[in-house]
């Protein structure tokens, strides 16, 4: 019986507050529908077959982590407002009668509704959209929607679990602070009042420090591989500096507009800056979050559109042409080396034939590959990569003028460089115990593959002759660096059909398929080998063999720019969610804690109009404020957010100067709309209702 009363007053007061109830329990089920889309996609077997199918649903998965621990945060801060709007009325079903225990069972009622219909409407949700989710993903990945849906009843299972633990540690939390309190604390705290916070300047001194460091870590990191690891300290840094900040510093900025007699004396400043300063303890985490937030949606759509739409860019820069075969030997000779090149291209020749493609525009060169480190004018041989370091190809002046359309002579003591990012500083270099004159760059040079799109620090030497390549050569296979260094046979080309006509992407995709099975071949039985010749017999499975063609390659970056595209919009959504949420109850509780002394006001002789202004000029500085800071946070970050995207082959600075501006500016509008919702809502709570 006493259950069924219990039972019956939850629900009842959850009905009651609709208002405040509602706004949480969307927000919960839109976090139980993208963890159910999320995780459900990740163990889709379907998507493992996928070209970087694995990678997408590893992505995936941490993407579900990172819903699944926002979603504890979230759900736990919004509860917090609806505690406090809670507290007085548990307060009198105390002095009604009702001890602690009883009251903890109405909230063990409450806090089953809501999760039985959260959870119960997330869960439908998603499986509802999950077939959208499915489709969209696979858009993004350029993939043609060919398979049939499914769900994955393990993902179900795991959302629930997860969400029904969340909502009983929110219950757990919710009587212990009410067990905490006396009814005396209950019933009057919406009238207790709050002291005038003072200045904390060394809180204020700490968010500045912090916010200076973070802030300086994004713009002074230079390598790609390092940003990763420097971007994950600067956002630690830039959260301690934002909250510091903002609860102490904007209790120091709105002393300041109180002691400027012009702007204060004015009845909406007086009002809206004295509620403020009071209340500002509260204010400021507030909007420390709503910063941190709106940060968080603007670098996460910035960054992975930037990566979507610069794929077609990056592909284009890194294979110039429609094929790219290397063979790559560590230990070999002269003509083992030349025996070698001579099967690639009897390979490249078979394989195309039996396509019935033609190649054009073809370069074919010789590499010295090893990495090294330039220190003081001298380039030390590395046996691996360094972030300090590069990836450096040596090759003939001869094959320069040949494959690029030159007409360069050098002397023995010179070179000629190509970088893939800056100018080379040192005028004299000494490899191998020789020092060479830095002439110019090499500007007609195409890099090629990762060495074009800037993932690692890479350089291209131009030396005089073969005997200065040989000499270089001789000196790497006798370093103590000899495990890095490679000596690469390459081919590049363009393909077309035997009526010269430009070869169908399916037609190059089948012809890099044909070169790679008969590679394995080659590979596995080294008297396979395309041909015959006399001397050293090449030992394929000791060398590095590759083929690529920009449509394979397309493919692979639009396959994982597409589900990180994918994810950053539901990590988004989620963030988007949060904010809005966060601001809706910041207003909402302020409204009704503003009620009885706007209606006091009003009494006293304030009209409607002077009321809705000095609304619109407090609520105004509650929203932008966090606005401005995101702004400025995106601003200082757009260094390390650039160097990051090219660790994934995308250097295009410009397209994200675009996605950058075009997500903050889609931001803003929305911020706006939200604004003037919340500041209606408020003004009918404070000035209308009774």
């Amino acid at each position: 019986m006493r259950s069924r009363i219990y039972s019956k007053l939850a629900w009842t007061n959850i009905c009651r507050n609709r208002k405040t109830y509602l706004p949480y329990m969307v927000s919960a089920v839109g976090m139980v529908m993208m963890f159910f889309l999320t995780i459900n996609l990740s163990m889709d077997p379907q998507v493992a077959t996928f070209e970087e199918g694995n990678w997408m649903q590893l992505i995936l998965r941490l993407g579900s982590i990172v819903i699944g621990l926002f979603s504890v945060i979230f759900l736990f801060y919004t509860n917090s407002f609806l505690m406090k709007r809670r507290k007085t009325e548990l307060g009198l079903y105390h002095v009604l009668g009702m001890g602690k225990t009883h009251i903890a069972s109405v909230l063990l009622w409450e806090t089953l509704f809501t999760a039985l219909l959260s959870i119960g409407a997330g869960a439908i949700g998603g499986m509802v959209f999950s077939k959208a989710a499915q489709v969209l993903l696979l858009r993004m990945m350029g993939r043609s929607i060919d398979y049939v849906f499914t769900l994955q009843p393990s993902a179900l299972v795991y959302s629930v679990i997860l969400f029904a633990a969340i909502f009983a540690l929110i219950y757990v939390k919710s009587v212990i602070e009410i067990s905490r309190q006396s009814t005396v604390d209950l019933l009057y705290s919406k009238a207790q009042g709050e002291r005038e916070p003072r200045a904390n300047f060394v809180l204020a001194f700490i968010g500045i420090l912090s916010l200076g460091a973070g802030y300086v870590l994004a713009m002074t990191v230079q390598n790609p591989t390092d940003a990763i690891l420097v971007f994950f300290i600067a956002v630690i840094a830039v959260i301690i500096g934002t909250y510091c900040t903002f609860i102490a510093g904007s209790v120091a900025l709105l002393k300041l507009l109180r002691k400027n007699k012009n702007y204060y004396y004015q009845t909406g400043h007086f009002i809206a800056t004295s509620s403020m300063i009071f209340r500002m303890k509260k204010h400021g985490a507030g909007l420390a979050s709503i910063c941190i937030l709106s940060t968080m949606v603007l670098v996460m759509i910035s960054s992975t559109a930037c990566l979507y739409f610069g794929a077609g860019n990056a592909i284009n820069a890194a294979y110039p042409r429609d094929l790219e075969a290397t063979i790559g030997m560590r230990e070999t000779n002269d003509a083992t080396f030349a025996a070698a090149g001579a099967d690639l291209d009897r390979l490249l020749a078979a394989s195309l034939q039996k396509q019935g493609l033609k190649a054009k525009n073809e370069i074919r060169y010789t590499l010295c590959a090893f990495y090294g480190q330039i220190e003081d004018g001298v380039l030390t041989p590395l046996a691996e990569y360094t972030a300090d370091g590069y990836t450096c190809k040596v090759m003939t002046a001869e094959e320069y003028n040949e494959n690029f359309g030159t007409h360069v002579s050098l002397e023995r003591s010179q070179l000629l460089y190509k970088k893939n990012e800056g100018s080379l500083r040192e005028t004299m270099l000494t490899i191998a115990d020789k020092r060479y004159a830095v002439i110019g760059e090499a500007k007609k040079m195409i890099l090629r593959g990762t060495d074009a799109v800037d993932m690692a620090n890479a350089i291209y030497l131009v030396v005089s002759d073969r005997s200065e390549f040989d000499r270089v050569v001789q000196a790497l296979r006798q370093s103590a660096a000899a495990e890095s260094f490679r000596l690469v046979n390459c081919r590049a080309l363009n393909l077309t059909e035997a009526n010269g006509s430009a070869a169908s992407e399916t037609r190059i995709l089948a012809a890099e398929e044909e070169l790679q099975r008969e590679a394995l071949k080659m590979q596995d039985k080294p008297d396979t080998a395309i041909g015959s010749h006399k001397g050293n017999q090449p030992v394929y499975a000791s060398m590095d063999m590759n083929f690529r063609t920009k449509g394979s390659a397309m493919e692979t970056f639009t396959n994982l720019y597409g589900g990180l595209f994918f994810l950053g919009i539901l990590l988004s959504l989620a963030f988007l969610g949060a904010t809005v949420m966060i601001m809706y109850y910041k207003q909402i509780t302020e409204g009704y804690d503003d009620k009885e002394r706007f209606h006091v006001l009003r009494d006293v002789g304030m009209s409607d109009r002077e009321i809705r202004k000095s609304i619109r000029d407090q609520v105004l500085k509650v929203f932008f404020i966090p606005l401005l800071g995101a702004g400025l946070h995106i601003a200082f970050a757009f260094h390390i957010i650039k160097l990051m995207i090219k660790v994934f082959g995308i250097s295009n600075t410009t397209l994200l100067i675009y996605t950058t501006l075009a997500s903050f500016l889609l931001f803003a509008a929305f911020y706006i709309v939200v604004y003037l919702i919340t500041s209606r809502a408020y003004y009918k709570i404070v000035a209308v209702e009774q």
